[in-house]
């Protein structure tokens, strides 16, 4: 017998039976472990025979075999993934596959009948057939069709069903399959479903780990049709990454992968024979057919296919209708010519199967329906529902060629995964090539509009007539493709321009991706040439066809030059614009393309010329003039928007001089006559460096309790009262001081958002709920395939790296404050009696002659002091703040990169890179703030809606990125706003606006609409309430009830005063302003009025 230390030869290595038999008083689990143990040591010696004997053996356990009939624990198979290596999984696996033979063949079979019950619409004979199949084994194959039935046949809410599958299989990690689901479970999310694989795709291919890529591979295979993801190159070795689910799961994997690589003729040349032999076996036509053509074509099919060609459409209905009632499976690759059928015999939306609504949806494309591009959203959606059937597969490449697809390797994939239909196969997805679509021998029964279609040269193609073709989409693609075989690549331009400008869809039928490539290639000599080029790279652009911008910008620029003249309005002739030209002015030469003429001297002369535009396009009548007039207002009303949003922006500090001076100039008048009657005047001398020799009345002391400064003679006394009296009005006032505007557009979290949002955007902070920040279910969810102690450690980071940041900003919010003493030594806007600003006041008294003399150089006064003040908090910003915020970034990336291992991470270390960038271009943004704004521009005006307007800019520009939906609505005025009017009613907004994003109903719209009736504007501001914030019943009085004087200091706090900055801010601008909150069950509202008389006749 062999001792323990002894080796053994790998070649002399046999299994021993003795490791299956369990011994008296062994138990299942220890027999278990021996043959686990059998297992690894073959795997290890690289005896995948071996492994392939022990899953065949006779005696192997029955918990070793992963089948999960109906009522046992679903993936409670042994699990052999830490035994078996990746290399040798395939082994292990397919002799499982070989052991489970008959099982898997009757899968198949009712597979196939249900597949067929869902074509009836039979949904209860589908769910019936899937009961069948679970007594074979519980699969997700199985739970995730009769999920789709459930929804597109029943149309039942199945986000329920998803939902508790945790709790019916609690000992298994469902997060990423719940989450699929449930975003394949919605019609509107089967976009965002895609691009969440392609994102974890990517993550995988960007890991540095082999195994990731290879797993990244075969989880395409199962989640996506290859079209979504053709550069895929999926192995058999990362199945064991599955190993735990059913035999039945793991066997649509193997064939998916087989047929993903037959689809490449690139088979595993080590599998293919046996997988083709084990095929055969278990009566698996359609992954034999995927890997050996089968030229025959079924007699059933035959005959269809003969009816349709003599134009018999009526016949061919009734046949394949019998066949689907019949259950037959002939019809599985006959949808998109049952669809043409309909639309011959004029029955589009006929029928009452599923088969019947999938060729609906397919018809209405096909004749160009309004509805079309929602009918192609529908199909490929079920088509990635039902990505593994053979039926969707057809369908899939059927959609894709009808709609153009503008790839031909994808659509030539696609193609080739048909092929497993075999013999049920249509001549259209039949051959080598997608060229050969036709017999080159037509019968002279064959319709002429589909002789017309499969013609190989025409010379008259004008003679091509919508009136020939019953199916319109089959004239555009018949007649664009003729233009292009015959070079007339612009005269297919202009075709392809009139057809989509009568209707988008007809996008979808013609040849968009060869027309684009011919024009590339062309070189334009002609005004035409030109024209036409851009308007089809334009539209192509907007349709999504990428990579195209760039050669219409060179065009663009290029067209000018041949034109001799910069300004597009001025190259046509009134009387002689086309369509395409007409586009070409109205949605190429937009702001954004203008811009980039470098003989335009600023954006004022960009914004002329679009509007020299319009006026050009109404003028020629080309287009609907009240609609070209409407935007010619919003243009400049956007351009005037934008000029105050950038005025108030970058100036948010702001003194309200002209309200000051209005409500105090009787005290400064008495201050000036007091410092004018004193004997000797008041000029005192600034301190020498040399204290000792300072001896002199003028000077302050310090009282002894607090640290402010007492004057010691009669003379500095009333400069000390002047300059504090200054002070308290220029910054402190509560109705019009400086502090009331840092509190309203800076630190009433306006500051603290506009930073914040550079890492909301980018999902890297959370809130906090009960002084802990919350978990970042964004990044949780992105990496749930990550292993949980890395996910542990980056939420921790993210939450705090959310705790630092907050807590940078927020202190340096809260330095924004005036201070008027040292009782505040972090407030940046120093306004102290200093020495030297009661001898500069001293001065100014002295050199005034007229009280207006004085007055007007004292408040200049208080403005040097608050530059000086502002000049601080710009250096506090840039050398404080950024630099403490991008040390905390580069911690977090630094950590993220530490814990993340050899996982990839890529979004999540793009966007910290994105985060840094857009973090420093905001720092520009907010120091340019801190600039000061007074009241002086009291003489100009803005008009009502361009207020409006910039508040809305400004609100989204900052809070976009929350997903809260703002409906806006504008009625045209008249009305017309001083520079301060206009301040305080765009602040009022702002925070009106704030409010209701921070209290509404998280899934509910704000609404802002403005209307004008005969003696007043009105503006709202309307949020639903969740029912869990709903507010008191006496809430709208309460708040009323502070809007008092005796509560003006509200105007300079923070923290539930907003409601009452907006009424201080408004009534105390003007008193044509009114202002008032509504209250309701459900619904809060902020409303502003604005009373004619007080705002006519200005400007």
């Amino acid at each position: 017998m062999r001792r323990k230390n002894d080796k053994v030869r790998p070649s002399k290595l046999a299994i021993d039976p003795r490791i299956f038999v369990k011994a008296r008083g062994e138990t299942d689990a220890l027999v278990r472990q021996r043959i686990l143990v059998q297992l690894k040591h073959y795997s290890f010696h690289g005896r995948f025979d071996l492994i392939s004997e022990v899953a065949s053996y006779r005696g192997l356990p029955a918990s070793f075999n992963p089948l999960f009939p109906t009522g046992t624990k679903f993936h409670g198979a042994v699990h052999v993934y830490q035994y078996v290596s990746p290399a040798a999984y395939p082994h292990w696996l397919f002799a499982l596959l070989q052991r489970n033979c008959s099982e898997i063949s009757k899968f198949l079979k009712l597979r196939a009948a249900a597949n067929a019950k869902v074509l009836l619409g039979d949904s209860d004979g589908a769910l019936n057939v899937l009961e069948e199949v679970g007594n074979i084994s519980q699969s997700w194959w199985g739970t995730e069709y009769s999920i789709h039935i459930r929804k597109e046949l029943r149309g039942e809410d199945t986000k329920k069903i998803i939902k508790e599958l945790p709790d019916q299989y609690p000992h298994l990690a469902l997060s990423n399959i719940t989450k699929d689901m449930l975003l394949l479970s919605e019609p509107n999310s089967v976009n965002v479903y895609v691009n969440t694989v392609l994102g974890r795709l990517k993550e995988y291919r960007s890991s540095s780990i082999s195994s990731a890529k290879e797993h990244g591979a075969v989880e395409s295979c199962d989640k996506l049709p290859i079209s979504y993801d053709p550069g895929r190159t999926p192995k058999f070795a990362p199945i064991r990454d599955y190993s735990d689910w059913s035999i039945l799961d793991q066997y649509m994997l193997w064939r998916s992968i087989v047929m993903d690589s037959a689809a490449r003729n690139n088979t595993d040349a080590e599998w293919i024979d046996a997988t083709l032999a084990f095929a055969e076996s278990v009566g698996d036509t359609e992954l034999i057919n995927a890997v050996v053509v089968n030229e025959e074509i079924d007699p059933g099919v035959s005959e269809i296919l003969a009816s349709y060609t003599r134009g018999e459409y009526e016949v061919v209905i009734a046949l394949i209708r019998q066949a689907i009632n019949e259950g037959r499976e002939l019809v599985v690759g006959l949808i998109e010519l049952y669809a043409r059928a309909k639309v011959y015999c004029g029955i589009i939306g006929d029928g009452h199967t599923f088969y019947d609504a999938i060729a609906n949806e397919f018809a209405k494309i096909l004749v160009l329906d309004p509805i079309g591009r929602e009918s192609g959203s529908y199909l490929r959606r079920i088509c990635i529902k039902f990505r593994r059937e053979p039926w969707a597969k057809s369908l899939i490449f059927h959609l894709s060629l009808l709609q153009g697809s503008n790839d031909l390797g994808r659509l030539e994939l696609l193609r080739r995964q048909t092929q497993c239909l075999g013999r049920y196969n249509t001549p259209k997805a039949r051959g080598t090539s997608l060229q050969s679509l036709a017999s080159s021998v037509v019968p002279d029964s064959v319709p002429d509009y589909r002789v017309l279609r499969y013609a190989s040269g025409i010379d008259d193609v004008h003679s091509i007539e919508p009136s020939l073709f019953p199916i319109y989409s089959d004239y555009l693609v018949t007649k664009s493709s003729h233009l292009l075989a015959k070079n007339r690549v612009y005269d297919a331009a202009a075709f392809f321009i009139d057809e989509y400008l009568k209707n988008s869809l007809a996008f979808d039928h013609m040849p968009v991706n060869e027309l684009c490539s011919r024009i590339i290639e062309h070189s334009q000599s002609t005004r035409r040439e030109y024209v036409l080029s851009m308007v089809v790279l334009d539209i192509c652009s907007k349709e999504q066809v990428l990579g195209l911008e760039d050669r219409k910008s060179e065009l663009f620029e290029e067209f000018l030059e041949h034109a001799n003249q910069f300004q597009p309005s001025k190259v046509f002739e009134a009387g002689e614009v086309n369509c395409a030209e007409a586009y070409f002015l109205r949605y190429i030469c937009v702001p954004a393309q203008l811009d980039n003429i470098i003989e335009f001297q600023n954006n004022d002369e960009v914004i002329h010329e679009r509007v020299a535009i319009i006026d050009f396009l109404i003028a020629a009548r080309a287009g609907n003039a009240d609609e070209l007039r409407a935007e010619r207002d919003k243009v400049l009303e956007t351009l005037f928007s934008e000029k105050l949003r950038a005025k108030i922006e970058t100036g948010k500090l702001y003194v309200d001089v002209q309200a000051l001076e209005v409500h105090r100039r009787h005290i400064y008048m008495d201050l000036y006559e007091k410092a004018k009657s004193i004997e000797g005047g008041v000029s005192i001398e600034p301190l020498d460096y040399d204290w000792d020799s300072v001896n002199s009345d003028d000077l302050f002391r310090l009282q002894s309790d607090v640290p402010v400064a007492v004057p010691l003679s009669k003379k500095v006394s009333i400069l000390v009262r002047i300059f504090v009296q200054a002070t308290k009005d220029f910054a402190l006032n509560e109705n019009y001081g400086l502090d009331k505007y840092l509190s309203a557009e800076v630190r009433h979290t306006v500051f603290v958002s506009q930073l914040r949002a550079c890492f909301e955007k980018n999902n890297l902070v959370t809130l906090q709920k009960d002084g802990e920040y919350l978990s970042n279910i964004f990044w949780i969810h992105q990496y749930s395939y990550v292993t949980d102690d890395i996910l542990v450690e980056l939420d921790n980071i993210l939450r705090i790296f959310s705790r630092e940041v907050d807590g940078i900003l927020l202190k340096v919010n809260e330095q924004f404050r005036v201070k008027l003493n040292e009782l505040s030594p972090d407030h940046i806007f120093d306004f102290c009696p200093y020495h030297d600003r009661a001898v500069r006041v001293s001065q100014i008294v002295d050199s005034s002659k007229t009280f207006d003399e004085f007055f007007t150089a004292l408040i200049g006064f208080m403005w040097e002091l608050a530059v000086e003040s502002a000049r601080a908090a710009q250096q506090l910003i840039n050398d404080v703040l950024a630099v403490k915020v991008l040390e905390a970034i580069d911690l977090l990336e630094s950590a993220v990169q530490t814990i993340k291992g050899e996982a990839a991470m890529f979004d999540l270390m793009q966007a910290i890179r994105n985060a840094r960038s857009d973090f420093k271009k905001e720092v520009e943004l907010v120091l340019n703030w801190f600039r000061f704004v007074g009241s002086e521009q009291i003489q100009s005006f803005e008009k009502l809606g361009v207020v409006i307007e910039a508040a809305v800019s400004s609100f989204q520009s900052i809070f976009e990125h929350k997903g809260k939906i703002l409906i806006f609505q504008q009625d045209k005025t008249n009305l017309s706003l001083s520079y301060g009017e206009a301040r305080s009613l765009f602040i009022s907004l702002f925070t009106g606006l704030e409010n209701a994003l921070k209290y509404g109903a998280l899934d509910s719209p704000v609404e802002i609409t403005h209307k004008s009736v005969c003696n007043f504007d009105e503006i709202c501001i309307i949020n639903s309430v969740s029912p869990s914030s709903a507010y008191p019943e006496d809430f709208a009085a309460s708040q009323r009830a502070k809007w008092t004087e005796e509560n003006s200091a509200l105007s300079r706090a923070e923290g539930g005063s907003g409601i009452y900055k907006m009424h201080n801010l408004l009534t105390n601008s003007s008193t044509g302003f009114d202002f008032d909150i509504s209250v309701s069950d459900d619904k809060f509202g902020v409303i502003v009025r604005l009373n004619h008389e007080n705002f006519i006749n200005r400007g």
